[in-house]
């Protein structure tokens, strides 16, 4: 018989445009419908854009067990504002997660201000004029409860903007360099919150 410790959850909403992030203090198990992703390898700067930013791509790999392991942030793909239930599990999982750059926050308070860490380029995940990508932070900012965000050793690249590529399938992300944001365009992350000052 399930014990009520192994019924409890954490509900997830994937965003409108089928992505999101996670993170849980505790091992999970991964919704049906639902990939889940790690970013264990370093961006790739693959050139600059018009306006001589640098442009990267970060290649995520996929979770194929089933499990997310315990503090380890990761980006999810599912059906549009579909809610999903992550339940917790006593099992480890096996995916190595050494190295993965994505962190994250748990816990009692609904957020928690994330201070830029000196050596890391820190990026959230958000969607600019219909492109999904990590956008660089240059300030302090908050990241809600069972949320992620992206830390890349700054010797590995500082680009604006890094495109997803997701291990696989050879989809990206963001589909062309066009990575500069306009002082006209609306920004807004992935919670639907408008960005008023973006980087």
């Amino acid at each position: 018989a399930s014990t009520a410790a192994q019924k409890a959850k954490v509900e997830s909403t994937i965003s409108a445009q089928g992505i999101g992030t996670f993170y849980a203090n505790a091992a999970t198990t991964i919704p049906e419908g639902v990939k889940a992703y790690i970013a264990t390898e370093e961006p790739k700067m693959e050139g600059k854009d018009e306006q001589g930013n640098a442009t990267g791509v970060l290649t995520m790999t996929q979770i194929e067990d089933g499990i997310i392991p315990a503090k380890t942030g990761v980006v999810l793909r599912g059906t549009a504002n579909e809610k999903y239930d992550f339940f917790y599990t006593a099992e480890d999982g096996t995916t190595e997660t050494e190295g993965n750059m994505l962190r994250g926050y748990a816990g009692a308070a609904e957020f928690r201000e994330v201070t830029l860490a000196k050596d890391y380029t820190t990026y959230v995940l958000a969607v600019e004029n219909d492109k999904k990508g990590f956008y660089r932070k240059e300030a302090a900012f908050n990241v809600y409860n069972h949320k992620a965000y992206l830390n890349v050793p700054t010797s590995k690249g500082s680009a604006p903007a890094l495109t997803i590529r997701f291990e696989g399938d050879g989809s990206t992300e963001i589909d062309n360099s066009q990575l500069t944001i306009e002082n006209s365009a609306f920004i807004y992350d992935l919670m639907g919150r408008r960005i008023l000052n973006p980087t």
